[in-house]
């Protein structure tokens, strides 16, 4: 199969639920249920062709190294790509991109513009602001962009917007045209994949100790006495995903935080005392709140909260 321009994907093994062979066959079956793609075998080559589109991509197992797939494709598909997010997750495979040297985030809506054509205009204006386009939110003007020293920033889609669509509007040095969300593209990854990679500029702006809050209680001044379940991750750097850490010293019993205190400074102090020299990367308080008893019989509510650190031992 000859591309003109082509580029290369490999579907990594995460969970080592099946092997190559077998994980290609689902993705196949998958691609076969959609009614505009064609599936036709050249050689070790599977070849996947759309009604609607000339773009064509290949699957195969490399040789070398039997344990992965191989997607090639044209460099700008991003059907494909698309598409092969909707499986290789339920599949226990991730996209590696060789061109970012990380791998893709799970969210389909999350376009990796390695995959697609930046309009001109918005790379003219991420360029002025020396921002390299790497992410954007599908259909929208939400774009992650690497800035200095790789760290990886939101940027303001109401001033990204405004500065392409407003006639006569001058490039100039604005403070709040971007917010770092991440150190580099693998803490990216990681954290994006965990929900805690704000998708609203002004929320990464004006709140950002990286606690995301669903269950509605306020978080900052407990209004009774709290129960609190705590469930401690730690960052692997080379598969770009965070591990959940089970040992004694991480407290499972429920912990019961004081009315009037602060949940994130509780966390934060508990955290601290128990592996010091780790960094709290982002906390996620789980929207479901339950309830135990107390030893008075007395219903507390309960909240079961994420902790996601680095160099946790």
């Amino acid at each position: 199969m000859e591309f003109a321009d082509p580029v290369r994907f490999y579907l990594v093994n995460s969970e080592k639920s099946e092997n190559a062979g077998t994980a290609l066959d689902s993705i196949l079956a998958y691609f076969g249920t959609l009614g505009d793609v064609t599936i036709r075998k050249e050689g070790a080559q599977e070849v996947i062709s759309y009604s609607e589109t000339p773009m064509k991509a290949v699957f195969e197992i490399p040789i070398k190294t039997p344990q992965q797939i191989c997607l090639i494709c044209e460099k700008f598909d991003n059907v494909t790509i698309s598409l092969l997010k909707n499986i290789v997750g339920k599949i226990g495979y991730r996209i590696f991109n060789p061109q970012t040297l990380s791998f893709m985030v799970a969210d389909p809506n999350l376009v990796d513009l390695t995959t697609i054509k930046v309009e001109s205009k918005i790379r003219k204006v991420l360029r002025f602001y020396k921002l390299k386009p790497l992410f954007f939110y599908r259909d929208s003007l939400v774009y992650y962009a690497k800035g200095k020293s790789d760290r990886i920033h939101l940027v303001n889609r109401h001033l990204l917007d405004y500065l392409v669509t407003k006639k006569g509007a001058r490039l100039s040095v604005h403070k709040n045209f971007s917010v770092e969300v991440a150190r580099d593209m693998g803490h990216f990854i990681a954290l994006y994949d965990r929900g805690l990679i704000p998708v609203s500029f002004y929320k990464a702006l004006n709140q950002p100790n990286g606690v995301i809050n669903q269950s509605g209680f306020d978080i900052d001044k407990i209004i009774e006495n709290t129960y609190v379940i705590l469930a401690f991750f730690n960052f692997d750097p080379e598969k770009q995903i965070f591990t959940q850490l089970n040992s004694d010293k991480f407290p499972t019993a429920p912990q019961l935080f004081k009315r009037g205190g602060s949940v994130e400074k509780n966390i934060r102090k508990i955290s601290s005392r128990i592996t010091p020299r780790a960094k709290i990367l982002g906390i996620k308080i789980a929207n479901q709140v339950n309830f135990q008893p107390d030893t008075r019989g007395k219903l507390i509510p309960l909240l079961t909260v994420s902790l996601f650190l680095e160099n946790a031992k």
